[in-house]
């Protein structure tokens, strides 16, 4: 595949276009026209207003917005008749099984966006003359956000070593003598994972822990909590998605929702960090995993 650095670049799955041109392996080149939608606008709202019966205007409350329509249009232009034909076919049977897959989508200051998409229309590709044609693909994504690079970070439980030593064996140095004193240990965790997104729009984060460790538990921003009652063994994985849109909590690939028995879910807002700290009970190394995107 060759692109042009010099234009925005759209990849769904083994398919790509630029707006000056990517070539692909049957040697066809994609080309996007000016006009494309829903990519670069922000997404359409939907508003929640009741007009006063006996009045003017409407009460109103929030708005939110609706999934994000794109539409993508373009032409192709190939080396070969044979070689067209064979791009056009695979075009047109984009997503044909309807499901999803990820529009990754680079702009010009090179920053990487990527919607989870659907098909919301026929993809068209229509035979302008023998190893060209018009084409045009129509998209929607249930989330509305576009997302950066997925950032990732660990933690075990709070922890530390050393301390002081209440054995008769060992005894205290209350004196400090013999030994400097009394020696309280040292932190070594403190359990804790900052989390930021410098993003336009809240993110929604995504929790793994692996055990062994009996009731998990995340604290967030004010002391909010999701704990998942239970005894992991060290084979164990639970994994919490927060995001409304697609939310679940499976153990082992299970769902295991029943077991989430405190469930104060939040978001990471744009612009801004917020700290979270994994607790729980342990006499191995249990982690906890948090990953997120900056949101668009």
């Amino acid at each position: 595949m060759t692109v042009a650095l010099s234009s925005p670049l759209y990849v769904l799955g083994a398919w790509s276009a630029g707006d000056t041109g990517v070539t692909d392996a049957n040697g066809t080149t994609w080309a996007v026209r000016p006009g494309t939608t829903g990519i670069f606008d922000g997404p359409d709202v939907r508003l929640n207003q009741s007009p006063f019966p006996n009045a003017d205007g409407a009460q109103r409350s929030r708005n939110f917005r609706i999934p994000r329509q794109m539409t993508i249009s373009g032409w192709a232009r190939g080396s070969s008749v044979a070689g067209t034909e064979a791009s056009r076919r695979a075009f047109v049977n984009l997503l044909v099984n309807g499901g999803q897959d990820t529009l990754t989508v680079t702009y010009l200051d090179g920053l990487t966006l990527t919607a989870l998409v659907e098909r919301a229309g026929q993809p068209k590709a229509t035979p302008a003359s023998a190893g060209e044609f018009d084409w045009q693909l129509t998209l929607s994504a249930v989330d509305p956000s576009l997302y950066g690079a997925l950032v990732s970070q660990s933690t075990g439980l709070p922890s530390g070593s050393g301390g002081l030593d209440w054995s008769t064996g060992g005894g205290l140095d209350w004196t400090g003598g013999s030994t400097g004193g009394l020696d309280w240990g040292t932190v070594t965790s403190l359990g804790l994972i900052t989390l930021t997104n410098n993003g336009q729009v809240k993110t929604w984060p995504t929790f793994t822990i692996v055990g062994p460790v009996t009731n998990p538990t995340i604290v967030g921003p004010d002391g909010r909590q999701l704990v998942f009652t239970d005894t992991l063994a060290a084979s164990d994985t639970v994994v919490l998605r927060s995001n409304p849109i697609n939310r679940a909590v499976t153990k082992n690939n299970v769902p295991f929702r029943p077991n989430l028995t405190v469930a104060q879910w939040w978001s990471l807002p744009a612009q801004s960090s917020v700290t979270v700290q994994f607790q729980g009970t342990s006499a191995g190394t249990p982690t906890l995993t948090v990953s997120a995107s900056d949101a668009y």
